[in-house]
């Protein structure tokens, strides 16, 4: 089930440390047909029984998102300057966070903004 393979998506990204910052970037600069993009598509294969071009797509598809995190990490910065607010983010495959940082980096987006003072 589509469900299922999600919650197993998520702990392999957990196992391969890429629900952190540090693990999305090394992902997002990946060259194709890396030895570490490799890996990842081989696991994805065995463990989601997901064909190697559905997997290989997945992934250049989760390196585009993030490499556009970089922009929308910018232009909340820019909008925390100009108007004293903080972004509220959340994962949007486990849910985790609503909080003011990012604490799933799998498929952070923005869901909204809380205003802050300036003391």
């Amino acid at each position: 089930t589509n469900n299922k393979q999600q919650q197993q998506q998520h702990v392999l990204t957990d196992k391969h440390g890429l629900s952190s910052e540090k693990g999305v970037e090394t992902l997002a600069s990946a060259a194709e047909g890396s030895a570490h993009l490799q890996r990842l598509v081989d696991e994805l294969v065995r463990e989601l029984g997901i064909a190697p071009e559905q997997a290989k797509k997945h992934l250049r598809d989760w390196q585009a998102a993030h490499l556009t995190l970089r922009d929308i990490k910018e232009q909340v910065l820019i909008k925390q300057q100009q108007q004293s607010v903080e972004p509220i983010w959340r994962c949007n495959v486990c849910g985790r966070a609503d909080k003011p940082y990012i604490v799933c980096y799998v498929a952070p987006y923005v869901v909204g903004y809380r205003k802050v003072s300036i003391s």
